[in-house]
């Protein structure tokens, strides 16, 4: 290297380069995708005299969860079913009372704090009928959909669907056309609810989790004495104290169950009722907090004074009822405890004698 070169060589090899700057590569971004809502979904037939249509009930139901699948997630039914069991809605009678209440609105919300659903949905079959006209004949169905929010019962969605076929020839199948018409009707259902979901407008859900009520009543009290003793799986006597107590338990104006029973219901501020035939309807405005008990002290009606003179005799009735209950369920009862013996005394002749005589006079 020549001796003019060294010098300048030394100086670049000092003097700092300066490139420019190059940005830093962005960092992929992260798609987080909001939870998709849980929908309850129940499907009614409120089209009287239509043959066959009681069974195409689960198809419709079976149609609009296929459809609605990868927009929003759909309770299993039997996730339904096991939530009316965990919550000692057991008897058909109460089941119906509060399915019912879902479609007029009065339980909604109810049955989304029990399922642990987001939203609702309601499908009524409301007509399915042909149509007789001058020159053909019609089968036309028609489906009132509702989509309410679990935490208000407020409309997030509602529409009401009509499809009709021609019955070309005396010898077709009506039955069969109503099929059709019951399937594609219920995919028209799922895909209009689809394209509402991203306008639905929750109601958000309070931070604070929901507590468990207990309510009971005297009635409840006797029963749970009367039992003691008596080897039976726990599930069958509650069912039994629960239907021959008779008690109704209302909150926030839905039925909700009976005594005793026990309800998951968010903390603060509820009006509870309770019901039951010849005694007087207990209302009142509780605050409710976390693992509450609420017995509540029912009296006798007026009607139910001049039927039974005075609660004991009514106890008393409802407990011979309760053994008879057991009995024809094949439940041997211990009737020799004090519990019984009192019973019988309020009925001025043993338990064990009227309980015989039932069972001889029962067909």
């Amino acid at each position: 290297m020549s001796k003019l070169l060294r010098p300048l060589l030394s100086f670049l090899l000092l003097v700092p380069v300066f490139l420019p700057a190059q940005e830093a590569p962005e960092a992929p971004e992260t798609l987080v995708e909001a939870e998709q809502p849980l929908v309850a979904v129940f499907v009614a037939n409120r089209a009287k005299g239509r043959r066959g249509l009681d069974e195409e009930v689960d198809a419709i139901r079976d149609v609009i969860t296929a459809e609605l699948a990868g927009e929003v997630r759909v309770m299993d039914p039997q996730d339904v079913t096991d939530a009316f069991r965990k919550w000692k809605i057991s008897t058909t009678e109460e089941r119906n009372r509060l399915v019912e209440g879902v479609f007029t609105g009065g339980s909604v919300v109810r049955i989304a704090e029990m399922v642990g659903a987001d939203a609702v949905m309601t499908v009524a079959v409301t007509s399915a009928d042909v149509m007789d006209f001058a020159s053909h004949r019609n089968a036309r169905l028609t489906l009132a959909v509702k989509v309410l929010d679990a935490k208000d019962a407020g409309a997030l969605d509602g529409f009401v669907i009509t499809r009709q076929l021609p019955i070309r020839g005396v010898e077709v199948d009506s039955e069969a056309l109503f099929r059709i018409l019951y399937r594609d009707a219920a995919r028209e259902a799922a895909e209009r609810v689809v394209k509402g979901v991203d306008k639905w407008k929750l109601v958000p859900r309070d931070a604070q989790e929901a507590v468990m009520l207990t309510v009971s009543t005297p009635i409840d009290q006797l029963t749970n004495g009367l039992s003691q003793g008596i080897r039976a799986p726990n599930d069958l006597l509650d069912e039994v104290r629960r239907v021959v107590g008779g008690v109704t338990v209302w909150i926030d104006g839905a039925v909700v169950g009976s005594t005793p029973g026990t309800y998951r219901i968010s903390p603060g501020f509820h009006t509870v009722r309770v019901t039951r035939e010849w005694m007087k309807p207990w209302e009142g405005v509780v605050n409710v907090k976390e693992d509450m008990n609420l017995n509540v002290a029912l009296e006798l009606s007026p009607q139910g004074l001049q039927q039974w003179k005075t609660i004991e005799r009514l106890k008393a009735e409802v407990a011979l009822d309760y053994a008879r209950a057991l009995s024809i369920r094949g439940i041997k009862l211990n009737l020799t405890t004090e519990n019984w013996r009192d019973v019988g005394q309020t009925l001025g002749t043993s338990v064990e004698v009227l309980l015989q005589e039932t069972l001889e006079a029962s067909p």
